[in-house]
């Protein structure tokens, strides 16, 4: 034996690395915690400040071509940082040893497996193989990563002030984006490249103010002030409508998700399900009786008929659906992709520099086909019987995961967001879905669930 070897043998050697290794465990815990923050600092701050002015003009869409079409987040940042944050969450998962933790059994992660593989596989397929299977690879990494942070977290009370403090960051910056840049043809855009995502981010600064004043202590209280006051101004300036009727409409929904399933049992999937069914059948009953048609009811309720030309963007996804109905063209391998893209052998004016179908159920039904979709809407089942779980052993975490996942779905019936690869809205929905796992599962065990403050 080696020296070395003879003082680790010791139990002086043994203890020492213990203690090296009890270090390591500790720093490894505390990275994988605001490992869920960075990742979203990085999305909603770092991205758009350095790439993101790439907004298509009026002028240019209207005329429904571009030699050059605006970047799709390729850029050498990006390949960079999110393999770091691969790296960095599998590490500590591994060092930590938190897969020992991790409910295997839970579904929605083998769903979620299966989404990010048939996705991958659409590359074989696809009129775009590389394309697509980089986007597959970086959707399921960035799964990975926050499935591997939110399990080797300290805990959710950790988690969730870094991520307020990064929605307070993105305040700060979006009061000064709206002084010092001038809106676009459409609306303010904060530091986005669109007023959209814009938009969708003030709702979700509206929410972690809440979340802020609801459980955080005197310090996020105050700092949630400025954002409760900015988020309506910011909404109202976007001009997106979608958002900005969504923002106050998920929070009630929430609560009423909420009530329903502490009083009658009922899973937020059942009521889902429902309300659907419901609108459906009044539509269809609206429509025999001669009171509206979709067009008309659009314009009744939000003041277009086409939706601001989203009904021109579904017709032309039902042909291109219609082509390849069970499999689909390919996972991200459909929109805005210049000459050689299928929608533009297929579409004439706007639509040809659509990035998505403004729909994210109809994307997965155009790039992944009837079977795409079925895998898609079981995720959402799946996560929607998650929230139902994380209510009854956390109402008060339930009811701010039950706000998010209620925008985030809502909003993905008019913009194409979840299990969209580097998508904000749908990094927050995981975020939310894995600590809501957690939750139930430390619910059974002594100690509890993962607490709910900021």
């Amino acid at each position: 034996m080696t020296a070395s070897a003879d003082i680790a043998a010791t139990p002086a050697g043994r203890l020492a690395a213990g203690d090296t290794w009890a270090r390591l465990a500790r720093a490894c815990t505390a990275v994988a915690t605001h490992l869920p923050a960075a990742v979203m600092a990085y999305a909603l701050i770092v991205w758009p400040l350095l790439f993101g002015d790439s907004e298509v003009s009026l002028s240019e869409a209207a005329l429904g071509w571009l030699a050059q079409p605006p970047p799709k987040d390729e850029s050498v940042l990006k390949l960079v940082a999110y393999p770091t944050f691969f790296g960095l969450a599998a590490i500590c998962f591994l060092a930590t040893a938190a897969y020992r933790n991790v409910p295997w059994s839970a579904p929605a992660f083998w769903v979620l497996a299966l989404f990010v593989g048939f996705a991958a596989l659409s590359g074989a397929w696809s009129e775009f193989p590389s394309l697509t299977l980089s986007r597959a690879v970086l959707c399921g990494a960035i799964a990975a990563t926050l499935l591997c942070a939110m399990f080797g977290a300290r805990d959710y009370t950790t988690v969730a002030a870094g991520l307020f403090w990064t929605f307070f960051a993105v305040t700060a910056l979006n009061i000064a984006a709206v002084f010092v840049r001038p809106p676009s043809e459409i609306g303010y855009t904060g530091i986005y490249p669109h007023k959209n995502v814009f938009g969708y981010v003030s709702a979700l600064i509206l929410y972690f103010g809440l979340h802020g004043v609801v459980f955080g202590e005197r310090r996020h209280r105050l700092a949630a002030i400025p954002m409760l006051l900015c988020a309506p101004v910011f909404l109202a300036a976007a001009e997106s409508k979608t958002s900005a009727g969504l923002a106050g409409l998920a929070p009630v929904a929430g609560l009423v998700l909420c009530g329903l399933r502490r009083r009658m049992g009922l899973s937020p999937l059942v009521v889902f399900v429902l309300a659907a069914v419901g609108l459906v059948l009044i539509f269809w009953l609206g429509r025999d009786a001669g009171v509206w048609d979709f067009a008309s009811l659009n314009q009744r309720l939000l003041g277009s008929a086409t939706l601001t030309g989203r009904t021109e963007i579904w017709d032309v996804a039902a042909l291109l659906s219609g082509q390849r109905p069970w499999l689909g063209w390919g996972y991200e391998a459909v929109w805005n992709l210049g000459a050689d893209g299928v929608v533009t052998r297929n579409a004439v004016g706007f639509v040809r520099v659509m990035p998505t179908a403004h729909n994210g159920y109809v994307d997965a039904l155009v790039q992944l086909g009837a079977v795409g979709l079925a895998i898609y809407l079981a995720f959402v089942a799946f996560a929607l019987l998650e929230l139902g779980r994380l209510i009854d052993v956390n109402a008060r975490l339930g009811w701010f995961t039950a706000t998010l996942f209620t925008f985030v779905l809502l909003h993905n019936l008019l913009e194409s967001d979840l299990l969209v690869s580097s998508n904000q809205l749908s990094m927050l929905f995981l975020i939310y879905l894995f600590a809501a796992i957690r939750a139930r599962h430390e619910s059974a065990r002594p100690g509890g669930a993962l607490p709910a403050a900021a």
